[in-house]
């Protein structure tokens, strides 16, 4: 359904998505806390109901589950890939497919679901490491606790390695850390160009992999035979054709630096040079002295940027492969 044209998409697909474009940032684990604290959102609707309130975050039955329940909630999360992927999907297919007089099913399993296949293993592999890599909402919400019951392997690791700091220097053997430090470039955004520039993003490489190989060999051969060489194949076949992609690792590309509050906590000191993840987490009191209106109109300012950019660009990374430089 999202993948059709029809009036209104762009506002259906950016309410589908949002909560892929939320679910990572430090704005909506404040809100997940708000919500699920002790004298929170969710509790008074229950006390509203008659019902029991429930130690969401301070019973070790209940904190897990809390935390799941925001990574759950990030339904939308490939869609982006997969609308990229179902435009690559030649239209010529199931037009010959219905003259043959396949129905909609056999057309599914028959074009739609080889032709995004490789799309799909991508997405369960990176769904899982991201399952394993979490530390935003663990950190923020509950610190690991309580009784060690949300202690995820990112909260280790900070906890580890990087929040004592008055251990021995061997503790805090992180090559990329141990770098940068190195080099005299921490308290500054040069760890952030660094690892975009060198390719610390390994995603991307993986997903643009799974676009080309969806890209039909003939097309190259046939480009070959006109006298178009490497070039200029690359140019005017290939680059055309993984517009969709390219501009989908850019959205994501944003996403992650905007959201991005593990690598602001270990490189950025400066109070001058927050992030907006990190000033927005550092507002939080320990002592129960947060303003916690003031956070949550603050939460909802951080994460506007991303709905107006998603919404107004969505049409340039999920355009079909009919304005991508095979017409004519």
């Amino acid at each position: 359904m999202l993948n059709k044209a029809r009036r209104g998409i762009g506002v259906l697909r950016t309410i589908y998505y949002l909560p892929s474009l939320f679910g990572g940032s430090i704005a909506v684990a404040v809100l997940w806390k708000i919500m699920f604290m002790d004298k929170g959102m969710v509790n008074n609707w229950l006390k509203t109901l008659g019902v029991s309130t429930v130690s969401f975050l301070g019973d070790p039955k209940f904190a897990l589950p809390t935390l799941r329940l925001l990574e759950v909630w990030q339904f939308g999360s490939s869609m982006v890939l997969f609308l990229a992927a179902l435009k690559q999907v030649p239209n010529t297919l199931y037009e010959a497919a219905k003259i043959d007089g396949a129905n909609s099913i056999k057309r599914f399993f028959s074009i739609t679901l080889p032709g995004i296949s490789p799309i799909i293993f991508f997405c369960i592999i990176m769904q899982t490491l991201n399952a394993m890599q979490n530390f935003t909402s663990a950190f923020v919400i509950t610190k690991g606790g309580p009784l060690h019951s949300t202690y995820m392997l990112g909260v280790k690791l900070y906890n580890d390695g990087f929040k004592p700091l008055m251990l021995p220097n061997a503790i805090l053997i992180i090559p990329r850390y141990t770098i940068f430090r190195d080099f005299n470039v921490l308290d500054s955004y040069y760890p952030f160009y660094l690892m975009a520039a060198f390719a610390c993003y390994p995603f991307f490489t993986y997903m643009l992999v799974q676009f080309i190989r969806g890209i039909p060999k003939e097309l190259d051969e046939a480009a070959y035979i006109d006298g178009c060489g490497s070039f200029g194949i690359l140019v005017r076949i290939l680059l055309p054709l993984l517009k969709p992609a390219l501009f989908s690792a850019g959205l994501f590309q944003f996403l992650w630096t905007y959201n991005d509050y593990f690598n602001s906590l270990i490189y950025i000191s400066s109070i001058k040079k927050y992030t907006v993840s990190l000033a927005l987490r550092m507002t939080m009191d320990n002592e129960a002295t947060t303003a916690w209106n003031s956070i949550m109109a603050m939460s909802c300012l951080v994460v506007l940027p991303v709905v107006v950019l998603f919404f107004l660009c969505q049409r340039y990374f999920i355009e079909g492969i009919a304005t991508t430089g095979l017409k004519g």
